[in-house]
């Protein structure tokens, strides 16, 4: 869809958005501390709330005074609209997101669009006076979980869909976004908040990733995905596996993690209407460049496989269809440049479908099969948890004060869904074990009312211990230094980069070496990373770089800070550091402002080094066309 001046519909390329920079910040604590408070396994920006259930839309119509008669969506087309969305959801998200709505008032608007265009913050503005509108109308706006005012068009004036009060109710010209996607689109973008946007990786050459420097990029368009509402902007095209499991629609469980060579049997995702927990819909294995693969099957369609989540790769490249013939059909092998490859081998299932592969991960070894009489392919199993050290087995405990917390780890697959309170009461029945894949621990907890299961230790509050039996006094470890980490957008050390870009306030899967967006004369690209561990090692050697911060001074430690970028090719090039240090709006959450130098246009994956005080962190990758 060619929205001309208007900037593309997405939750990570909108710009002059406050709330939506402010909501991915606070998205990385999870990051970070190693914990999420929505969920163990992926960051998360959108509160857990929003994820799960059926929620309310109002639809506001607004026009002008200037305009009295401009277009707006009568109450048949925004019931139909509705209700495609409604249905897509439900089935994108197995039952567990749903839509009711009221097609709301018509209303005018108390000030003509010249006088709009005349303020900086117009797109408030407007959502604000149609808001009070339609309070005045019967309607309030804060018995729904969502918004949706539609106006005749932009006129040439407006630049932004949301304002910076509000990320549920957001502006739509009607003359473009009368449709199912004028909700699903938005809805995915500002009130689930996904992650990147569903993209392709897209070559010059004919092959799948491009076998000269420059041949091969993300897509320029960076929605080219056709298989992903996130992606194309086509309804009913469903969503990826990242996506899904981004948003808990899929467990974990069932999209594992796999490190062994061997057969495997993955189910259809888009064919059933609640997830089966003993089927495997998806499987992750670390891929070119250190980048996972994310495969999935689509039923009737074949198998995708996007890298690093959010990259559709084309398993035909070159051809006229695009990406519309990317998935691997049975009898196709998809082999990577390092060797690893997938085969699909056939295909069986009615609803759904499955495909049954033969993957060859390099340098693992293929385990000898045990003779079963009706042999199913089925994934490596995870190792096993190891205990620990924690609460004592028979301890009283409750919950900390977020009541969401009970779920599963990528190895330890415990059957458990649901929440407690702050009220809870429960009794931990078995030794706490380690998460051999994390750094989480988790305590078998049974409550006195309610879901029990396995709980992640920091979210347990001791209320009393069982009568120990002594033993005696362990010697006292000493703190040890803390390691140096910069943030991925899947928690894996060597994934993709969590950055966002300063002179747009967004977070592309891709970045150029100029940002034509920055004010002033300098459109130089400046990211902001965010690491754990700058502080504690950094030393403030030189005071006259410290910044004043509404009133307060900051230690400016980008003197002790190096950030070292490589390129494929083996180029390493130290990036100019403008700041270093941590700031007042989460604890444990360092930021470090770069910039990017000109010898990296087109450089296609690069890979940044952290190194403070001589310790060097992990290498994530960003994509620099």
């Amino acid at each position: 869809m060619n929205y001309g001046s208007v900037p593309r519909l997405s939750g990570v390329t909108i710009r002059h958005s406050c709330v939506a920079f402010l909501i991915l910040i606070f998205g990385l604590i999870w990051i970070l501390s190693g914990v999420s408070k929505t969920r163990a396994d992926r960051p998360r920006s959108a509160p857990p709330g929003h994820l799960h259930g059926e929620k309310s839309v109002l639809f506001i119509r607004a026009r002008f005074p200037d305009d009295a008669s401009g277009f707006l969506p009568s109450d048949s087309t925004l019931n139909n609209i509705a209700s495609i969305a409604r249905s897509d959801f439900r089935a994108y998200s197995y039952n567990q997101f749903s839509l009711t709505w009221n097609t709301g008032p018509t209303v005018t608007l108390p000030q003509p669009t010249s006088f709009y265009g005349g303020l900086s913050a117009r797109t408030t503005t407007v959502l604000s006076d149609a808001r009070a509108s339609a309070i005045s109308a019967g309607y309030d706006p804060g018995q729904f979980d969502i918004t949706i005012v539609y106006i005749p068009q932009f006129y040439g004036i407006f630049t932004n869909y949301i304002s910076s009060d509000s990320s549920v109710c957001w502006l739509e010209p009607a003359d473009i976004l009368s449709n199912p996607y004028g909700v699903e689109g938005f809805i995915d973008s500002f009130y689930l908040q996904m992650a990147n946007r569903a993209n392709g990786w897209q070559t010059t050459d004919g092959t799948v990733f491009g076998n000269c420097q420059g041949c091969g990029a993300p897509a320029a368009s960076g929605i080219a995905d056709p298989f992903d509402v996130y992606g194309t902007e086509q309804t009913h095209s469903n969503y990826n596996i990242f996506h899904k499991t981004e948003m808990g629609w899929i467990p974990f469980a069932n999209v594992p993690q796999i490190t062994t060579s061997g057969s495997y049997r993955v189910h259809a995702q888009d064919a059933e209407t609640a997830i089966d927990g003993s089927r495997i819909y998806g499987l992750r294995m670390r891929g070119y460049q250190g980048r996972d693969y994310w495969i999935e099957y689509r039923q009737g369609v074949g198998l995708l496989i996007n890298w690093g989540g959010t990259l559709l790769l084309d398993m035909t490249p070159g051809s006229a269809a695009g990406f519309a013939d990317a998935p691997l059909t049975v009898g196709g092998t998809f082999t990577d440049p390092d060797g690893n490859s997938i085969t699909v081998n056939g295909r069986g299932g009615v609803v759904p479908d499955y495909v049954d592969l033969t993957v060859s991960i390099v340098g693992s070894s293929t385990p000898t099969p045990t003779p079963t009489s009706t042999p199913t392919p089925t994934p490596s199993p995870f190792p096993s948890p190891s205990p620990v050290s924690g609460l004592p087995v028979g301890a009283r405990v409750s919950v900390d004060v977020d009541g969401v917390f009970v779920r599963q780890g990528p190895s330890i697959v415990y059957p458990v869904v649901g929440t407690q309170g702050t009220t809870s009461r429960g009794r931990v029945d078995q030794a706490c074990v380690a998460d051999p894949f994390s750094p989480r621990t988790f305590c078998p907890v049974i409550f006195d009312a309610g879901v029990s299961g396995s709980v992640t230790i920091e979210h347990l509050v001791l209320l009393a211990t069982p009568t120990p039996t002594p033993t005696p006094t362990p010697t006292p470890t000493p703190t040890p230094m803390p390691s140096v980490l910069l943030a991925t957008l899947t928690g894996e050390p060597e994934g993709s980069l969590l950055f966002i870009n300063i002179g747009t306030q967004a977070a592309p899967s891709f970045v150029a070496v100029m940002t034509p967006e920055n004010f002033g004369l300098d459109k130089r690209t400046r990211l902001v990373i965010f690491a754990q561990g700058v502080v504690g090692l950094a030393a403030n050697t030189d005071p006259t770089n410290d910044i004043l911060v509404g009133g307060e001074l900051v230690p400016n430690l980008a003197e002790s800070v190096t950030v070292e970028a490589r390129t494929q090719d083996g180029r390493v090039y130290n990036l100019p550091v403008e700041f270093a240090g941590g700031q007042s709006l989460i604890a444990n959450l360092d930021n470090i402002n770069v910039q990017l130098t000109p010898e990296l246009s087109g450089a296609g994956v690069v890979r940044l080094t952290l190194i403070v005080n001589g310790q060097r962190s992990n290498s994530p990758s960003l994509v620099i066309q």
